[in-house]
């Protein structure tokens, strides 16, 4: 740092004031630039999500893939055939969670999805908040049936899966308010379930709520 000493009798010359440029934001070229900044960020962010590949290689490809149903291993498990030289890959049904087989109300869960779907073409998409696979390999996706409609959310709503809560999904209010609907119709398992029926999560989250 240099210090400047004035001398007595010396006059100091005022220095001029600093002036600082001030940016009209408002102009057409910084609102183009401030658009596409926004835009690469999210372009950035989508890439960074689609970037999570597993192990099975790029999953993002199945997304918004049709694919045939060839299997159908329990009421949220099913196997999809995507018309590629890989084999079929089995499928979880995301954000429900339909009875287990070894349990009195897993056939019926099965048979449903069994009727609506085995052996028909299916659309297949992914979600962003979720992972794409499931701690078992499994593809985590959403099934479109050949008329649109979300066969994770019609499970639900005709009682035969259980809205999933430990984890959130795109879909999580849907579904949470179809089973609500299910319920109070007594759709499906919801004529003759007990307490003992249901997975441990859900016994979990009704006492931490004091649902009976």
């Amino acid at each position: 740092m240099v210090l400047r000493v004035q001398h007595v009798g010396e006059t100091m010359t005022p220095r001029a004031p600093c002036r600082y440029r001030v940016l009209d934001a408002t102009r057409p070229g910084y609102v183009l630039g401030a658009i596409i900044a926004l835009l690469l960020i999210a372009s950035c962010a989508d890439r960074a999500v689609r970037a999570r590949v597993s192990k099975f290689g790029d999953d993002w490809k199945h997304d918004r893939k049709i694919a045939l149903v060839t299997h159908v291993a329990d009421g949220d498990t099913i196997e999809a055939d995507f018309d590629d030289p890989e084999p079929a890959v089995r499928v979880r049904l995301l954000g429900i969670d339909s009875p287990e087989l070894s349990t009195r109300l897993g056939e019926p869960a099965k048979n449903y999805t069994l009727a609506r779907c085995n052996g028909k073409r299916v659309t297949i998409r992914l979600d962003k908040l979720q992972g794409t696979r499931d701690k078992y390999g499994r593809l985590l996706a959403y099934v479109y049936l050949p008329n649109n409609e979300l066969l994770n959310n019609a499970l639900v709503r005709d009682g035969y899966a259980f809205a999933y809560r430990p984890k959130k999904c795109d879909f999580s209010s849907l579904f949470e308010t179809s089973e609500t609907q299910a319920r109070t119709a007594k759709h499906g398992m919801w004529k003759t379930i007990a307490f003992d029926d249901m997975p441990d999560w859900r016994k979990n989250w009704m006492n931490q709520r004091g649902i009976k």
